[in-house]
């Protein structure tokens, strides 16, 4: 985790080959660890100049556009980074998740099935599935498939707090308070889920408890 130490070695390496275009990428990877995002992003173009036959730089550089709030240029990234290397169920899962966001639930899903058939059991995908119903409001089939993906990894917080606000939303609180009560056992820090149990005390007339919670997210 030698961050700075790694970059100037990858710039030494690339001032002896200036077509080792690795050593732009690794050196923009370790620019990102350090929160130098335009440092990392000009390295990355710099190296699509020299090489564009590398998934990874797409994909590298997809995730800066992402930070830039570029959601266009993600996109296009990534597509061309499938191109390269449609084997990768990591970048069919980031664009499925940009797709989500843009609520085009239909290539959204798409990319989770693609990410399945890569990796059957990639419970991120099994997760991204569960979302993009949810975000539909389908309920049960959202609630189906956190439940699965809970039982394929029991530790994912993000799939029981999902699941908690599933049952909020359709009003099933004792469900929910199982859920919420989950997450924060397994992450004690989630200020969003001490937010939403409180919403949910609130909800059901446990206003002491929602006030304590609301004291944990303000602190």
């Amino acid at each position: 985790s030698d961050y700075y130490g790694a970059s100037e070695d990858f710039t030494k390496a690339y001032a002896n080959n200036r077509f080792l275009t690795d050593a732009l990428y690794y050196r923009a990877i370790a620019a990102i660890e350090m929160n130098q995002y335009q440092q990392a992003l000009k390295d990355l173009i710099l190296a699509i100049d020299i090489d564009d036959r590398q998934g990874e730089y797409f994909h590298a550089r997809a995730y800066l556009h992402t930070v830039f709030g570029d959601t266009l240029g993600a996109i296009s990234d990534y597509e061309k980074s499938i191109q390269l290397n449609a084997a990768n169920p990591g970048v069919h899962l980031n664009l499925g998740l940009l797709y989500l966001y843009r609520k085009d639930y239909l290539k959204a899903s798409d990319h989770a099935n693609k990410a399945l058939i890569i990796d059957p059991s990639n419970s991120e995908a099994h997760l991204l599935k569960a979302n993009i119903a949810h975000f539909q409001q389908q309920y049960p089939e959202a609630i189906k498939e956190y439940l699965s993906v809970l039982e394929q990894d029991s530790t994912m917080a993000k799939a029981a707090f999902y699941l908690g606000i599933c049952y909020q939303e359709t009003k099933k609180y004792d469900s929910a308070l199982v859920y919420f009560n989950k997450t924060i056992q397994l992450n004690p820090d989630n200020s969003v889920c001490y937010y939403h149990r409180a919403l949910l005390y609130a909800e059901t007339e446990q206003y002491p408890l929602a006030m304590a919670d609301l004291d944990k997210v303000i602190s």
